[in-house]
């Protein structure tokens, strides 16, 4: 099997060499190069076509923001950025970075000293042959919501897709690629949004608060992380925090220690599970793009309760995964367009306004 090449770019000598084994030890990869500055990997790029980039933020020169947005102007090739948490102004370029087309964003690896080096190393590795397999998409800007009556128009075999009665909450799982569709998804609608949506995005531990920072900043929407039986309020997004499973519960948000479904907590599944319980059909369950299959029981449960449920279509997903799972298991009412869907939402807002 062909081994996946991985070019870094770092400035710090020591996390250079410690990244440098890291990639080495795992069979999955080679080292194709590492830079230490943004200008070194553009001009290494010029020549050679590495399967993957691992991009710090902060950079001397061309930070890794330019340096992202000038190699995906140039090459479709995946980059996943690794950046320390412990800065808030390194946590908030990752977020910008995501916008600007890197995959996901992973925190720098502790020292070998560390209890959990292996674990971070595991992680490390893991999305780097994971995110070398995703196809690169062009990014596009996410509509505003001032754009005119036109953006509510729908194709006539969409513009009868959505719930059926009134809907009192929203649930939305999201992992790889879920920041920039989140952005497209709700930019366009408005503060006076009467309906509280409840979010799982897959994201890594020590990034969640600077999501919900750049989100919030980003939307119309409140978007803040999530509190322990904090009330759910109109035009509010309640970010599930790092490490917890969020659910509801009489129109609350309930965190949760329970244990984490498959990999993961938060769980989309365990989101679905509990609108399904609290609300029945008076739910809505969205599912957006994302690697694996973490919601799509969940979905099978809000729709057999009555509830409305939607996955973003394979067109407009960076990566199908988790939609497709859930449209393979029969949980959801329709597959459509992350504009569609948006439009359906703001219908929801038209009518209870």
């Amino acid at each position: 099997m062909k081994k996946i090449s991985v070019l870094v770019v770092e400035d710090s000598p020591t996390m250079r060499l410690l990244l440098e084994e890291i990639i080495s030890a795992d069979p999955r990869l080679t080292l194709m190069a590492s830079c230490e500055s943004a200008e070194q990997a553009i001009e290494r790029l010029a020549t050679e076509r590495p399967d993957i980039i691992s991009m710090d933020i902060l950079l001397p020169g061309i930070d890794g923001l330019e340096a992202i947005r000038r190699i995906l102007a140039e090459a479709p090739i995946p980059v996943v950025v690794i950046s320390s948490t412990t800065s808030s102004a390194e946590s908030r370029h990752a977020m910008e970075a995501l916008q600007a087309g890197a995959l996901t964003v992973l925190p720098k690896p502790e020292g070998p000293d560390s209890p959990n080096f292996a674990r971070h190393c595991r992680r490390i590795t893991d999305q780097l042959a994971a995110m070398s397999q995703v196809r690169v998409i062009r990014r596009i800007k996410p509509r505003l919501s001032n754009e005119g009556q036109s953006a509510f128009s729908l194709p006539g075999s969409l513009a009868a897709s959505g719930p059926s009665q009134a809907v009192r909450a929203i649930g939305i799982a999201a992992s790889t690629g879920g920041p920039v569709a989140l952005l497209e998804l709700l930019a366009p609608l408005p503060a006076t949004f009467p309906i509280p949506i409840l979010l799982v995005q897959h994201i890594a531990v020590g990034f969640g608060e600077s999501f919900a920072q750049w989100l919030n900043e980003s939307l119309a929407l409140r978007v803040c992380y999530a509190e322990h039986l904090c009330p759910l309020l109109p035009g509010h997004v309640y970010l599930a925090p790092d490490g917890k499973h969020l659910a509801v519960m009489d129109h609350r948000c309930v965190l949760l220690d329970s244990p984490p479904v498959g990999v993961h907590r938060p769980s989309a599944t365990v989101l679905f599970e509990s609108l399904a319980k609290e609300y029945g059909a008076a739910a809505v369950g969205i599912i957006l793009t994302g690697m694996g299959q973490d919601g799509a029981q969940g979905l099978v449960t809000m729709r057999r309760a009555g509830a409305w449920t939607c996955g973003q279509d394979e067109e407009s997903c960076m990566v199908f995964g988790m939609p497709q799972a859930a449209e393979q298991m029969g949980a959801l009412s329709a597959l459509m367009s992350l504009t569609a869907i948006s439009n359906t939402l703001n219908r929801m807002n038209l009518c209870l306004n």
